[in-house]
């Protein structure tokens, strides 16, 4: 997941032939059709995930001074993990650090061996990803200390941030508002979300914005990713008049 392309950019796809300026979208029911949203610098997050293993010693629940309760520890390593964005990152620096999962035990009066977990990580600055990790680090260390158990800690780094180009951003608003109108573009806050278009950035400079699907006197109102999003047909319409006319306009940069 996140990770096609990067996988395209192995296979040549900004190279042959060269990219010099690339261009994306996404549907976003936060807009109204025909509305455009537009970030300078980061405009969505890094997206990591991460995996832990709590390993302890089982037993019987009635005997619990005879084990190392790892669903105990998981508990308490949650709470912990919580304190990362809350103590350790800056509070003018956006971060998520989610559980997202949990999974232990198999009768309610076992101890189980072991409890597994599986979370993600956002930033929008590499500097705050990167001590988000080492904070990861050294609370899995503490725990393992305090509670008597082994933390295996497996952390995937995922796509980095979605850097928007701001002399590019702006070409997009232009564009925009002279197709569309200037009340229909707006500067959109960053998205915790994460967006493998971001690899592509990497090696080009470019834009990755949004475009309107919400119209609720139709009953489009759907979040993006539920079983019931659908987008207005008018809506792609609006994408790829932008597309074609930003590769237009980008030729002559």
């Amino acid at each position: 997941v996140g990770t096609g392309a990067k996988a395209m950019i192995e296979e040549g796809v900004m190279e042959e032939p060269h990219v010099d300026r690339i261009f994306g979208l996404h549907v976003w029911p936060g807009l109204n059709v025909g509305e455009i949203g537009v970030r300078s610098g980061p405009a969505m997050a890094n997206m990591d995930w991460f995996r832990v293993k709590v390993r302890g010693i089982g037993g019987h629940g009635a005997q619990p001074h005879q084990t190392r309760d790892p669903i105990a520890a998981a508990a308490y390593l949650i709470t912990q993990l919580q304190t990362i964005v809350s103590r350790s990152v800056s509070p003018i620096d956006p971060a998520v650090v989610t559980v997202g999962r949990i999974e232990g035990g198999t009768a309610c009066n076992i101890i189980p061996s072991e409890v597994r977990m599986e979370g993600t990580v956002r930033s929008l600055d590499p500097n705050v990803r990167s001590l988000i990790i080492e904070r990861m680090r050294s609370i899995l260390k503490g725990v393992e200390l305090s509670m008597g158990v082994k933390c295996d800690l497996s952390y995937e780094r995922g796509s980095p941030v979605v850097y928007n180009d701001p002399q590019l951003a702006d070409l997009v608003r232009s564009l925009g508002a002279e197709i569309f109108g200037e009340d229909k573009i707006f500067d959109v806050e960053p998205s915790m979300g994460g967006e493998d278009f971001a690899f592509y950035l990497e090696h080009a400079p470019g834009v990755f914005f949004r475009i309107g699907v919400r119209d609720e006197e139709r009953g489009f109102v759907s979040q993006i990713h539920s079983p019931t999003f659908d987008v207005p047909e008018e809506t792609m319409k609006v994408g790829m008049l932008m597309m074609a006319l930003l590769a237009i306009r980008g030729l002559s940069l």
